[in-house]
């Protein structure tokens, strides 16, 4: 995946390690404005492509209720980060970063296609004893969110390595802690924190993302890796 700026440090903590979008060198990115990529401060273009009649089609292969996630773990992550979205500042103690400034969102929706896909990439990483946003042969989330059926613009999967919509974790057995350190992101400030302008839709690009998918799988080195897919089409 191309670099793009502002970089983020991946966060290594005692219990958890995790990351945000970032490139095959080990640094956090986001999509940057070329042909292929998205820069955050053109990012609202994307919305020239997107109308409220395709935003609704994502529903498609969407489910709403906690209830029909078999997982309880990954369901309590789903069910506390759509907590937190729709009110963030009364979540800030617990997480243990301010989040007063941060607005609320609507809650995401879970899509059965980034369940699978985010699925597959955690079972992937215990079984081929990595943890990063390209697996081994150099493939990134875009390009397997859209072969699975999740349609993206072709431009966001032009590199094989291209990853726009995916935070990783490893270390947390709960559904919960995880989500916080995630949102925590080692308490650095919001224009830094690559995981919680993710989770929270703090950014347009990612703000416009209504569709989540949560995979979890044990095993491997760190004993439990999550992968959270929060995406959106564009057409």
């Amino acid at each position: 995946m191309k670099k793009i700026l502002p970089l983020l440090s991946l966060v290594l903590l005692f219990n958890i390690v995790s990351c945000s979008i970032i490139d095959d060198d080990g640094e956090d990115n986001e999509p940057e404005n070329t042909e292929e990529n998205i820069n955050n401060d053109d990012k609202n273009n994307v919305e020239e492509n997107i109308n409220n009649d395709e935003k609704n089609n994502v529903d498609e292969n969407t489910n709403t209720d906690e209830e029909t996630v078999e997982d309880k773990e990954v369901a309590a992550a789903f069910e506390y980060l759509n907590a937190v979205r729709q009110n963030p500042s009364a979540y800030s103690k617990e997480i243990g970063v301010d989040l007063s400034g941060v607005s609320k969102i609507h809650a995401l929706k879970w899509n059965d296609i980034l369940a699978k896909v985010a699925q597959e990439r955690a079972e992937d990483m215990v079984a081929r004893n990595y943890f990063g946003h390209t697996d081994p042969d150099g493939y990134g989330t875009n390009i397997k969110i859209n072969n699975a059926g999740y349609t993206l613009d072709k431009s966001w999967y032009s590199d094989k390595s291209m990853n726009y919509f995916e935070s990783l974790a490893a270390g947390y057995a709960e559904g919960k802690a995880t989500v916080i350190q995630l949102i925590n992101d080692g308490g650095a400030s919001d224009s830094n924190a690559g995981h919680r302008r993710h989770l929270l839709g703090m950014d347009d690009f990612w703000g416009d993302c209504y569709d989540i998918g949560i995979g979890k799988a044990k095993g491997g080195y760190y004993g439990t890796y999550w992968c959270f897919l929060i995406a959106k089409h564009q057409f």
